[in-house]
C-alpha cells in the first residue's frame, strides 16, 4: 500500500509540474485539477481550482451540498459526484460551468487529472465549447449575463428540484413582443405590477420566488435585461413537424418559438433535471455534471 501511495506521490508532482509548465507555454487562464489525493497544496503560476473525487455515484445529497457551500472559496476543494469519469468530458463540462459562472471568460484551461485509473492532461480552449459557443453566439440578442443567470437558475432547479420534486420548467428569453404575440396566460400573471428590480433574474435574492413559480404550468417570458415579464404562459406555437425523442410538449414549443422568434429558450426537464438551450430552433444539451461548480457558490 505504501509503495503503491509513493508511486502515486511521483505521479502526482510528476504530472502537475510538467502541468504547470505547459500552462505558462500556452498562456492558460486557469488550471483545474481534479484528483482522488489531497492536492490544494500543489502550487501553480495561474490561477487553479482544486478538486477530489470521492465518488462517481450519480446525484448530490442535500448534506453534500450545503458542505460544498459552506466550505467554498474561489479555490475550490470539493467532491465530485459523476454519472461516469471521462477525463475529455468531464474537463469540458467542468469548464462551460465557470464560464456559465463567470469563473472564466475565455482562453486556454488545462485539466490535469491524477486517478488511481488515469493521469492525464487535457487542454481546452473555453470559447470552442459547444454551449459556450452558443452563449456568445446569443449576444446579439440578449444580455449574455442574463442568459448564464438564467443557466445557473436552470441547473439548480435541475438539481434540486422544489419541496423534494423534480420541476420542469422554461425560460424564453428575448423577442419578448413577439413571444408575446405567440403566447397567453394560463393563470394571472404573478409579476404583473411588480417594480423591475424585483423583477430581475439576474438577482439570486428573487431565486426562491422564481423556483416557487417554476411549479405552475407553462413558461417565463423574460426581456433582453434579464426582466421577468410573466411566468405560468402557454405558448400557441405549431409543433407538429418537431421530433424531440423523450422530450415532451413544453421542450417541443420551446424549440418551435425560436424558430418563429428571435427568442432564446432555455428548458429543465421534469424526469432527468437535464437543461437544454434552444436558439433559432437548434438544441444545445448542458450535460449534468456540468452544475459541478454551480454547487459551490
Amino acid at each position: 500500500m505504501s509503495e503503491a501511495k509513493d508511486s502515486m506521490d511521483q505521479i502526482f508532482t510528476a504530472i502537475t509540474s510538467t502541468a504547470n509548465a505547459l500552462a505558462k507555454m500556452v498562456n492558460a487562464t486557469h488550471v483545474f485539477v481534479i484528483s482522488d489525493m489531497p492536492c490544494n497544496k500543489v502550487s501553480f503560476d495561474v490561477p487553479a481550482t482544486f478538486i477530489t473525487t470521492s465518488s462517481l455515484a450519480k446525484g448530490v445529497s442535500e448534506e453534500l451540498r450545503d458542505f460544498l457551500r459552506e466550505g467554498a472559496t474561489r479555490t475550490f476543494k470539493a467532491n465530485i459526484i459523476a454519472p461516469a469519469l471521462n477525463d475529455f468530458a468531464l474537463v469540458q463540462d467542468v469548464a462551460t460551468a465557470a464560464y456559465i459562472d463567470d469563473i472564466l471568460d475565455g482562453g486556454y484551461v488545462l485539466g490535469v487529472l491524477c486517478l488511481s485509473e488515469l493521469s492525464s492532461i487535457v487542454v481546452c480552449d473555453v470559447k470552442q465549447l459547444a454551449t459556450v459557443k452558443t452563449i456568445d453566439k446569443t449576444g446579439e440578442r440578449v444580455d449574455p449575463t442574463v442568459l448564464k443567470a438564467v443557466l445557473r437558475l436552470a441547473l439548480e432547479l435541475g438539481r434540486e428540484g422544489r419541496e423534494g420534486k423534480k420541476v420542469g420548467t422554461a425560460f424564453i428569453i428575448g423577442d419578448t413582443n413577439e413571444v408575446l404575440k405567440r403566447s397567453h396566460q394560463l393563470i394571472l400573471n404573478p409579476y404583473k405590477g411588480h417594480s423591475e428590480d424585483t423583477r430581475d433574474v439576474k438577482n439570486r435574492s428573487h431565486w426562491e420566488t422564481v423556483k416557487e413559480f417554476a411549479q405552475i404550468d407553462g413558461v417565463f417570458i423574460v426581456d433582453e435585461k434579464g426582466v421577468i415579464i410573466s411566468a405560468g404562459r402557454y405558448l400557441d406555437v405549431n409543433t407538429k413537424s418537431i421530433e424531440l425523442e423523450g422530450l415532451g410538449g413544453r421542450h417541443m414549443s420551446a424549440l418551435a418559438v425560436t424558430r418563429e422568434t428571435q427568442a432564446i429558450a432555455v428548458t429543465v426537464s421534469e424526469s432527468g433535471g437535464t437543461v437544454r438551450l434552444f436558439k433559432d430552433g437548434i438544441e444545445t444539451k448542458i450535460e449534468s455534471s456540468a452544475d459541478l461548480l454551480l454547487l459551490l457558490t
